[in-house]
């Protein structure tokens, strides 16, 4: 789960209409300063990493037979 706010700025960076999104990294910058986010740096990368380890690709698809 994700704050309302820092929802609302992935949202606006995955929008369809290139006007929607924000111009660019300064302004997405900006903005993550502006929300009141928990500290994340890299020991709680490590953690976050220790815990759900890294993704796992997809394998071939299974032969139709």
């Amino acid at each position: 789960p994700v704050s309302a706010d820092l929802e609302a700025l992935l949202l606006d960076c995955l929008a369809k209409d290139p006007v929607a999104r924000p111009r660019d990294a300064a302004e997405v910058a900006r903005r993550l300063a502006a929300l009141d986010l928990p500290p994340w740096g890299e020991e709680e990368a490590r953690r976050w990493w220790a815990a759900h380890g890294p993704a796992q690709p997809a394998g071939p698809a299974p032969a139709a037979g």
